[in-house]
């Protein structure tokens, strides 16, 4: 696997690493996935999108679940997908929020429910959005709104990790300002 960012977890059932990540081809960029066996590591596509930013992690069935933002060109914007092998589509993707902006900067959890949520920038908006599906519906939140300076190509950078018992989301993110923000949703509002 050819890739200039990856996302490492362990599978909860093996105890074994997995690797999330991209290779670039010709004129594509492919979604990869590298299992380790405990004695070699298995390489496969599992997405032709062009895929970037992955984020990886396992549901409690031990299946690998990955975020990742597809590449924007100029007049294709990103767009947010999501991967589980469970899903019903041909590909195994989902869209998570299609592109009218720049997204990126991804970082996926997986709630006690084995539903996916998403913390990710939208740089071109400048703003941390927060997405959890709920009965196959993507709900989407804002959680900060940003000036043109908070949140750069360089800024946003999030992550994100639900409380154990709650399953309250806590996202951090660089503000643009040499500083790490920290955002949690208090009742129905993001603080």
């Amino acid at each position: 696997m050819i890739s200039d960012a990856s996302s490492l977890a362990f599978n909860p059932k093996s105890n074994l690493p997995t690797i999330a990540g991209h290779a670039y081809g010709n004129f594509d960029v492919n979604l990869m996935l590298s299992t380790y066996d405990g004695s070699k590591w298995n390489t496969k596509i599992i997405s032709w999108l062009d895929a970037v930013e992955e984020s990886l992690k396992f549901n409690s069935k031990g299946e690998p679940c990955i975020s990742f933002t597809t590449l924007g060109w100029t007049n294709h914007p990103s767009s947010q997908y999501y991967y589980n092998p469970s899903l019903s589509s041909p590909d195994k993707t989902i869209p998570v929020e299609n592109g009218s902006s720049y997204l990126g900067s991804n970082s996926l959890a997986i709630d006690k429910n084995d539903s996916p949520c998403i913390s990710y920038c939208d740089y071109t908006e400048q703003l941390i959005k927060y997405a959890k599906r709920v009965d196959d519906i993507w709900q989407i939140e804002i959680v900060d709104i940003g000036p043109k300076s908070m949140i750069s190509r360089y800024g946003g950078l999030t992550s994100l990790i639900l409380e154990q018992q709650t399953d309250k989301p806590f996202i951090t993110y660089f503000s643009g300002n040499k500083s790490i923000k920290l955002a949690t949703k208090v009742g129905n509002e993001w603080k």
